[in-house]
């Protein structure tokens, strides 16, 4: 008797998945990987200015390192624009976005994007969003981890 049965997990839509702090490490690992250790956002002066202004007043979501980390999870573009002018942490502080983020994705994304927007590059923002998990998870207490 042949049970064909399919072992691959249910296909999560953007709206259904919850990102948590492992998969933002892996997002924003996937990221650097993809462009290169060394590799910088421009910093916004410098990027070229659409003349009709409409839609390019966002940046792509491939511009950052968190927005390309979450265009990566299926974050629509509409989920991205706040994050062209707003932190993500402030985003998600508002309580009026469209990012199903744990507050522990929340303190890495942050943590790599200060980085960027400090001019540094996606490797060493993956580094500070490393050690900003680090911290997050020493939080914890042991008891609560024993549980687990």
């Amino acid at each position: 008797m042949n049970l064909d049965i399919s072992c691959d997990p249910p296909r999560l839509t953007w709206k259904d998945r919850m990102i948590d702090i492992v998969d933002a490490l892996d997002l924003l690992d996937s990221c650097v990987r993809d462009r290169g250790p060394g590799y910088r956002s421009l910093p916004r002066r410098l990027r070229a200015v659409s003349p009709t202004a409409v839609d390019d007043a966002f940046p792509a979501a491939t511009e950052s390192i968190v927005t390309l980390a979450l265009s990566k999870a299926g974050a629509p573009l509409t989920a991205l624009r706040p994050l062209a002018h707003t932190p993500v942490a402030d985003v998600y502080a508002s309580g009026r976005h469209r990012l199903n983020l744990t507050l522990g994705a929340v303190v890495v994304l942050r943590a790599a994007e200060s980085m960027e927007r400090h001019g540094q590059t996606w490797a060493m923002s993956l580094q500070a969003a490393r050690r900003a998990a680090s911290r997050f998870v020493e939080l914890i207490p042991d008891r609560v981890a024993e549980g687990c």
